[in-house]
């Protein structure tokens, strides 16, 4: 992904279902112009809850790099294999890993001062859920960063549609996500 100067970019896909016996092997990069701007977010699910899926086996393998400028600015990966570790729904109910939540959520803003959104993306992850939910916000120089767990992806997708908003009302100079609105397709 190349963000030229002045320019902003959102990368929001729908949440990646991996089922049982999949494997996803992922690496992406980011090169972001000094003062471009990127709002991205990856919500995973292991198996469909409705459809009472339970994933034992596979791997997921998702990497990224972010620069801004000449800097890395972002590194993340994230493994889950269970040639490693066996029955991968055995693993993640360990506290350790997700605490047997089923979905996760993964989103970073890289733009000019990213701790003024801080306070506004924790309020809008206070919602109350009558699921299990935990999500946290934090920055790390340029990029400010949102996780989430639930036992349920359509708790982290309805999260997200309060961060985008939060971001979205906010009007700042140099926040990628002023004015912009979720796609339909994620209103389902």
């Amino acid at each position: 992904l190349r963000v030229d100067a002045g320019a902003r970019a959102v990368w929001l896909p729908q949440e990646l279902i991996l089922f049982d016996g999949a494997r996803l092997r992922r690496r992406a990069e980011a090169q972001l112009d000094a003062n471009a701007s990127l709002f991205l977010a990856e919500t995973w699910t292991l198996g469909r809850a409705a459809m009472g899926e339970v994933v034992r086996s596979g791997a997921l393998f998702d990497r990224w790099r972010i620069y801004r400028g000449d800097a890395l600015v972002w590194a993340d990966g994230f493994a889950l294999d269970s040639d490693d570790v066996g029955d991968l729904q055995a693993h993640i109910e360990q506290a350790a890993v997700l605490n047997a939540n089923r979905a996760l959520m993964s989103a970073v803003l890289v733009c000019d001062d990213p701790q003024r959104f801080v306070e506004a993306i924790r309020n809008a992850l206070r919602a109350p859920s009558s699921h299990r939910f935990e999500a946290a916000v934090t920055h790390v120089g340029a990029a400010l960063v949102v996780r989430a767990v639930s036992d349920n992806a359509r708790w982290l997708r309805a999260a997200l549609h309060r961060v985008v908003d939060a971001l979205g009302s906010d009007a700042q100079d140099g926040n990628p996500l002023s004015g912009c609105r979720l796609p339909t397709v994620f209103h389902y």
